[in-house]
């Protein structure tokens, strides 16, 4: 994605889900630099690319709180079901931040992994389930 899109106007913020932000920028800088010489061009530039991992909360399949309500909010909001591993946790980094520019548009990319949220039955029974 960078490596496509780095020609674009556009930044990249990748929320981490596995480890924290320091390791996983430099994964991801590894991958961009693999993708770059498959493809036979210079990689490019980190500049463009935030990674935190404010929203990976105990860790790797962890979900939290936060990442229940963004579930919520994205279901009820646009009928998407998310799971609470990947893009749950996308989610709820999307869905708090405060670094966005207000009439920049966002492209949230939803990978898949909603079969994942099975694994979480019972505790995805509980946060999802409405109040009476």
């Amino acid at each position: 994605m960078v490596v496509g899109g780095s020609q674009l106007p556009w930044s990249f913020d990748f929320p981490c889900v596995r480890a924290a932000a320091e390791p996983s920028r430099a994964d991801l800088s590894q991958m961009i630099s693999q993708t770059a010489d498959v493809l036979g061009i210079e990689a490019p530039s980190m500049e463009k690319v935030q990674v935190t991992d404010r929203t990976l909360g105990a860790g790797y399949g962890q979900p939290t709180e936060g990442v229940w309500q963004a579930l919520r909010t994205i279901a009820g909001r646009e009928g998407v079901v998310l799971d609470p591993v990947y893009t749950g946790k996308a989610a709820h980094h999307l869905l708090t931040a405060t670094e966005f520019e207000p009439d920049v548009p966002i492209v949230f990319v939803h990978t898949g992994g909603a079969s994942g949220l099975f694994g979480y039955a019972p505790e995805a029974t509980r946060s999802l389930t409405p109040n009476e």
